[in-house]
C-alpha cells in the first residue's frame, strides 16, 4: 500500500501557491534540514535513550544535520533506572536510582514538569493498559499509583518486600504486584489491596493470561498460575531453573517463558497448564 507523507505550513502571503512552489517546499521538507521545517510535521517521531550519565537523549531520525541525529538532551537530577510513557505520549515517567524519586517529563517541551518525592528506592515501574495509573514499586514494601491526569500520587498500597514485578487485567480493573514470596491483588477502582497470595519461591516476573483469566508468576524453577478472584494457586508448571522473563502472545492463551541460563524459550498452553514446546534461542539480547 501507499505510505503518504504530509506537512502543514502557514501561507506567508496572500498569493496562491503554485504547483512548482509546493513541490519545492516538499523537497525541502524531505531533506530534513533544520533551516527548512514545516509548521506542523505529520510524519515526525522521536527516539529517546536513557543514559548512564543522568541524561535522556532525544534523537530525530529525520534530521539531516548530523550522523547522530541528536536534537535535545534532558538532564535528570539523578541516574534513571526505569521509565514508562503515557498512553497519549505527552508524559514520560522516569524513576531515579539515586534518590528514588519519580520525574515527570513533558514530551512536548522535553522539560521536567514535576518531581514526586521518594518513598524509598524504586524497584519497578509499569503503566496499566487504560493509561489511568502509573504503578511504581518501592523497597519499603509499598507500591504507589500515580494518576496520569494530575501527575500526583493517588494511593499507596502495601505489596510485600522485594523487587516489584507488575501485571494487569486487560480492562485495568485489577493490578498485580509480585514481590518476594507473594503476589498482591489490587483493585484499581478503590486503590485497595484485595488479596495476597503466598508463593513457595520469590516472584521474578508476572503476566496476565486473557484466555484463562489467571495471573502467572515466574519463579526460579516454575510458572505458578494464580486465581485472582479466589486468591489461590490454581496450577504449578515446573520448568528448569533460570527463568528471567514471562510474556503472553497477543491472543492471551500461550505464555512464553525465557530461561536466561540455558537460552531456552518455553511455550505454555494455559488451556492445559502444561509446557507444550521449547526452542533454543540466541543468548542475547533477551
Amino acid at each position: 500500500g501507499l505510505h503518504p507523507q504530509a506537512w502543514i505550513n502557514a501561507r506567508r502571503s496572500e498569493a496562491v501557491a503554485e504547483e512548482t512552489s509546493c513541490a519545492e517546499k516538499v523537497t525541502g521538507f524531505l531533506a530534513g534540514q533544520l533551516s527548512v521545517k514545516a509548521d506542523v510535521d505529520l510524519n515526525g517521531y522521536r527516539l529517546l535513550a536513557l543514559n548512564d550519565d543522568r541524561t535522556i537523549s532525544v534523537i530525530n531520525p529525520q534530521v539531516a544535520f548530523s550522523k547522530t541525529k541528536f536534537e535535545h538532551v534532558i538532564v535528570l537530577p539523578g541516574k534513571g533506572d526505569g521509565w514508562v510513557l503515557s498512553n497519549d505520549r505527552n508524559w514520560l515517567y522516569v524513576t531515579l536510582e539515586d534518590s528514588g524519586d519519580v520525574v515527570v517529563i513533558d514530551t512536548t517541551t522535553y522539560r521536567i514538569a514535576k518531581t514526586l518525592s521518594s518513598r524509598g528506592r524504586t524497584d519497578g515501574i509499569a503503566m496499566q493498559p487504560d493509561g489511568r495509573y502509573v504503578w511504581v514499586g518501592f523497597d519499603s514494601g509499598t507500591v504507589a499509583a500515580i494518576d496520569t491526569a494530575t501527575n500526583a500520587i493517588a494511593g499507596v498500597i502495601d505489596a510485600g518486600q522485594g523487587a516489584h514485578a507488575f501485571a494487569f487485567a486487560p480492562d485495568s480493573t485489577l493490578a498485580f504486584a509480585g514481590a518476594g514470596h507473594s503476589v498482591t491483588v489490587m483493585d484499581t477502582r478503590t486503590l485497595k489491596r484485595t488479596r495476597t497470595v503466598r508463593l513457595p519461591e520469590p516472584a521474578i516476573a508476572l503476566a496476565y493470561g486473557d484466555a484463562s483469566r489467571l495471573v502467572y508468576a515466574a519463579t526460579a524453577g516454575a510458572i505458578i498460575a494464580i486465581d485472582p478472584v479466589g486468591g489461590r494457586i490454581a496450577a504449578t508448571i515446573p520448568l528448569e531453573s533460570g527463568i528471567a522473563a514471562l510474556r503472553f502472545e497477543p491472543q492471551g492463551r500461550f505464555a512464553l517463558a525465557l530461561n536466561r541460563g540455558n537460552s531456552i524459550l518455553t511455550v505454555i498452553d494455559t488451556a492445559t497448564q502444561k509446557a507444550v514446546a521449547q526452542k533454543e534461542v540466541v543468548p542475547s539480547p533477551d
